[in-house]
């Protein structure tokens, strides 16, 4: 189960921690593209234990998760070491967790979080959060002329979404103010409740970012009919006070950029799979099926179906006057 390359680091990690060398008990717990997640019981004591598979530097990830488990938004760090890139916190046994009651909880733990010592910056090769999108360069350069060689849009919706891009850009400026403790990969699978508190989990991707970035890509998880209503006392319950034009502003618009990148994100990796190209539609409500649980993200012919809702959104939600005028609000601030 666990890879034989990687044995010796986790009967390493058992001893450092319990003092043995085996777990009485292991079962895969979480499907994984870059780590492999386990339950492990010592003691008849269930954790959690992370064995991470690719071989960037582990450490703005477990230096972020170890401020996170201080401030209670984690589970508690046992062990953690960057060398062999492993990592064991508590175990967390899930109890279901609606939407609604996320709406209630989320706005005081991101308060929370975006308040931490400054985590490390997270270099764009590895950039998760929809963020890229409105950092420049050559990561942004080279990303969007691959995912239009792809053809998996076709070359008049292709234009709008790149003027769409521009028109952001060109309006949206980042704020020192705003640059935040992230954790830039929000979402229900990363959300664990044990039926008294919410945690948050998976932070490989954090890092210093705009904290627009974590409450936009939680509330389009949340609730997608861009009720106002709804986003403004959202705002309110992070703020501690109502949101200003400008604050309000800025989240309406990166729920967009939020739409615009896991719509291009979910289609380009989704496509990698040759078989997946055409992508079987999935039944249901997508975004209810998440938080269920009931769905697997990493699958190819999932992906290409959140990718498609997520530029669907992306139509609606920029045809909308509320999204025009928090463009012209951000663009006349740059002036």
């Amino acid at each position: 189960m666990i890879p034989e390359a990687r044995t010796a680091a986790v009967r390493r990690a058992l001893r450092e921690t319990f003092g043995v060398g085996e777990g009485e008990d292991i079962r895969r717990f979480a499907p994984g593209v870059t780590s492999l997640v386990f339950r492990i019981a010592v003691a008849e004591r269930p954790y959690l234990l992370r064995v991470v598979m690719h071989a960037h530097d582990c450490s703005r990830h477990f230096d972020a998760m170890r401020a996170a488990a201080q401030a209670g938004l984690a589970p508690r760090v046992l062990y953690a070491s960057v060398q062999d890139r492993v990592l064991i916190t508590d175990f967390i046994e899930p109890r279901p967790l609606r939407a609604e009651e996320a709406a209630l909880r989320l706005p005081a733990l991101l308060r929370t979080l975006h308040a931490l010592p400054p985590f490390a910056a997270v270099p764009d090769a590895i950039n998760t959060s929809p963020t890229f999108l409105l950092n420049g360069g050559g990561g942004v350069e080279a990303f969007l002329p691959r995912f239009r060689a792809l053809g998996i849009v076709s070359e008049p919706a292709m234009e709008e979404l790149l003027t769409l891009h521009r028109r952001i850009t060109a309006a949206y400026q980042r704020r020192a103010g705003d640059r935040v403790s992230s954790h830039n990969d929000l979402k229900p699978a990363n959300l664990i409740f044990d039926g008294e508190r919410l945690w948050l989990i998976d932070w490989e991707a954090a890092g210093l970012n705009d904290r627009y970035s974590d409450l936009a890509v939680l509330w389009n998880f949340i609730d997608d009919n861009d009720d106002d209503g709804g986003g403004q006392r959202y705002l309110r319950d992070y703020f501690g006070r109502a949101p200003n034009e400008s604050e309000f502003a800025r989240f309406a618009v990166m729920r967009q950029v939020a739409h615009l990148f896991h719509g291009m994100a979910y289609l380009f990796t989704g496509s990698m799979k040759a078989d997946a190209r055409r992508g079987a539609a999935q039944p249901g409500d997508l975004r209810q099926r998440m938080w269920d649980a009931d769905i697997d993200t990493h699958d190819p012919d999932v992906k290409l179906s959140w990718g498609r809702y997520q530029l669907e959104r992306l139509r609606e939600g920029t045809a909308r006057p509320r999204f025009q005028e928090a463009l012209s609000i951000l663009a006349a601030e740059r002036r």
